[in-house]
């Protein structure tokens, strides 16, 4: 199982370090700085737990994990913000019909993903992260508001591995949480691992995906690319 893990964190730092990179020498750090930041932070999330274990105590330990994961939420939620106004710009001007469209997906999006994570348990036997849920039910129900929109080129591809994520963090957190009341470890540790996966494949997408177009003679911020389409 150390085997494992070790492969699966040294894949991860890599794949996550090459995305980076790429972000950079595409110009696509300056377009979505919060979504690039979001990709660095849990690259250094990572290896700073994963040299911190064992050399501190598990309270000291637990106190940092928790404190990483407000923070996690925190920056998810900016970066769904960020991407979704890079939705809201591809969809044209407030008085379209498209424009209108794309308004009410993202409230129906906010608003779906707060009732369904409000009808989670809190309490009791089964507990779930309802922070977690949101953002990722968040990240699930931008790809049918992507579909409204027509949004297209480079914030859908991001969107793409956002929703692929979301819908895997859902099951994986319902799953650990009925794992732990059943103390069923393995089953813990496939949801987690799956959960991981998922990210990482998405990384991979995103490496290969999230791109400008080449247009020559075009400005810094090609305009198919500013309102969202390729």
């Amino acid at each position: 199982m150390k085997t494992v893990n070790l492969l699966l964190w040294s894949v991860g730092v890599a794949l996550q370090a090459a995305l980076l990179v790429g972000l950079f020498l595409r110009g696509m750090v300056r377009r979505f700085p919060l979504f690039s930041l979001l990709i660095a932070f849990y690259m250094a999330r990572s290896v700073l737990l994963y040299f911190l274990a064992g050399h501190i105590g598990w309270a000291a330990y637990g106190d940092l994990y928790r404190v990483l994961s407000w923070a996690d939420l925190a920056l998810q939620l900016l970066v769904l913000a960020e991407i979704a106004a890079g939705i809201l710009r591809g969809s044209g001007l407030w008085s379209r019909l498209r424009g209108l469209k794309a308004g009410l997906a993202a409230f129906a999006t906010i608003a779906a993903s707060v009732a369904l994570a409000a009808e989670l348990p809190s309490r009791g036997p089964l507990l779930v992260d309802r922070g977690s849920v949101f953002t990722a039910l968040l990240m699930l129900l931008l790809l049918p508001w992507t579909l409204i929109a027509g949004t297209r080129g480079t914030v859908r591809r991001i969107v793409e591995g956002l929703a692929a994520y979301g819908l895997v963090a859902v099951v994986a957190t319902l799953l650990r949480s009925h794992a732990a009341v059943h103390r069923d470890a393995s089953a813990w540790a496939a949801a987690a691992y799956a959960q991981s996966g998922v990210y990482l494949a998405a990384v991979v997408y995103w490496l290969f995906t999230v791109r400008r177009p080449k247009a020559p003679g075009a400005a810094d911020i090609p305009a198919e690319e500013q309102n969202g389409t390729e």
